[in-house]
Order: structure tokens, then sequence, then C-alpha cells
């Protein structure tokens, strides 16, 4: 399945803390979810429950506790059979409609976890509105733009923003994590 898996979903009010100073809080190692309060996981480990497709109608997203990678035979796609599991997939063929959670959220604080299939593309939007891009972009040093991995993707109307880091890390399948903050403005409706 081409696409990205996402492994885990975090999210933590901003409420209960700021955002990171990026210059002097970077931090390596576990993710914050273990070691921090307030954060609250997206996915329950077992299903989808608390999501659903963003139109009516179906979707093909599952979860798995498990997926695999075939480096030579089939770089382009991620293999993983539906079950009981932390994993999301988004369908057998790598696409299908955009998954939305139920929870609602102000101000937050996302933590991401991904594995992506060679020259895979996806995203993960925050508030309907800005897109965190999700993209095989491992190996690339060049100057990075809003398309690149970790990047806020461009909209019709311009704006997006390059990201600090390329968030692609290692190369295809053997994961990445991603961290970003949206913080809601005060003329913003709550939940939105």
């Amino acid at each position: 399945m081409k696409g990205a898996v996402l492994a885990a979903l975090w999210a933590c009010s901003a409420w209960a803390q700021t955002l990171p100073d990026l210059y002097h809080d970077e931090v390596h190692g576990d993710p914050p979810f273990l070691y921090e309060t307030g954060w609250k996981p997206l996915l329950n480990g077992k299903d989808l429950a608390g999501w659903h497709a963003e139109n009516p109608g179906a979707h093909d997203w599952f979860t798995t506790p498990a997926v695999t990678w075939r480096r030579v035979f089939e770089p382009a796609r991620l293999h993983a059979k539906a079950g009981a599991g932390d994993r999301i997939v988004n369908g057998k063929d790598g696409k299908t409609a955009n998954l939305v959670t139920e929870a609602t959220f102000g101000s937050f604080q996302l933590y991401l976890e991904f594995m992506l299939a060679k020259a895979s593309n996806s995203g993960v939007y925050l508030h309907g509105l800005y897109e965190i891009q999700i993209f095989d972009s491992y190996g690339f040093n060049g100057a990075l733009t809003p398309g690149d991995c970790g990047g806020v993707y461009e909209r019709e109307q311009g704006g997006g923003s390059p990201p600090m880091k390329n968030a692609c890390r290692n190369r295809p399948a053997s994961g990445s994590r991603c961290a970003c903050g949206f913080r809601r403005r005060s003329s913003m409706p709550r939940g939105r």
C-alpha cells in the first residue's frame, strides 16, 4: 500500500504546556508523551473508534499490529493485515478518503510517528486548515520547501512554511517522527 502508515498520534493541549523554544529546548530520545503529563492518545490501540471519513461514506483505513516493507521487490508499497493494533494504514492500495478524529482541540501540540514507502506522499491536516506534509524526502540535502516532509504545505491562497529539519530522516519504511504545534487564533471558533 502506498502512502503513510501512522503508527501513533498523540495530542497535548497547549493550555497544559507551552510550545518549546526550538533553539534551547530541542530534545532527542523518547517521545514526549512517555515522560510528560497532559498528552492524550488519539488512537486506542485496537480499532478506529473515534475516527471517521472526512466526507460521509466508506473509507479503507484499518488498524494493524505490524507493517512490513519489501525493499527489493516492492519498494513503493507497505504491507499489513487488518486487525487490532496501534498502527493505522490508509487502505490496502495506500489511497482512501481522509480520516478525521471526532475529538476537538483548540491550541495543541501533535506528536506523530509515521512510516512511508518509497516515493510516498501524504499529510496530516491540523484543524482541517493546515497540512503537515508527510513526503518521502529522505536523503534530500538541498534547501527545504513547504513540500518537504514536516513542512506546512502551501494552500491555494499562498502561505506554507518549510520544515526546520527534514522530518523524513530515515530511509523508507524505517519510521520517522514529527512534532508540531498549533495555536488557535482568538477569533477562531473552538473545536475548529
